[in-house]
């Protein structure tokens, strides 16, 4: 990812913080929004680390792992926080942390991929099965 797939302003982190697309898992918090299909663009927030060696080092390891998901993000816009226990959080936990984020956040950035209840498509266009598996 190169720096024009970051976010950077005050302004494009308070439009994610509104769209009130988020979800939490260990230390990372992940907001999200449509970027319009370009590819995934991300900004970090690290509170609570008072050394900048450590919020240095912590981003550094958050954008590795968003680099990692950019493929299956592509198209959205990212704002990975990460708490004060993020420090002495170990890599492989911060990437299953961020993986279960983004598990809960992209469905509901990009609603026309995500699965629609009990329908399912087995069948003649414009058949729809309920769940007992017969025609409706």
């Amino acid at each position: 990812m190169t720096r024009h797939h970051r976010l950077t302003h005050r302004r494009q982190f308070t439009e994610l913080r509104r769209l009130r697309i988020s979800a939490t898992s260990g230390v990372l918090r992940v907001h999200a929004g449509p970027n319009g299909g370009l590819p995934v663009r991300a900004g970090y927030a690290i509170s609570g680390i008072p050394k900048a060696v450590l919020r240095n080092r912590i981003r550094r390891r958050l954008r590795a792992l968003v680099r990692i998901h950019a493929e299956s993000a592509a198209g959205v816009d990212l704002l990975v926080s990460a708490g004060p226990g993020s420090a002495n959080t170990p890599f492989t936990q911060l990437g299953i942390d961020l993986s279960a984020c983004l598990t809960r956040v992209l469905p509901r950035v990009r609603p026309s991929q995500r699965s629609h209840g009990s329908q399912r498509s087995a069948g003649p266009p414009g058949q729809c099965l309920a769940d007992n598996g017969r025609a409706t």
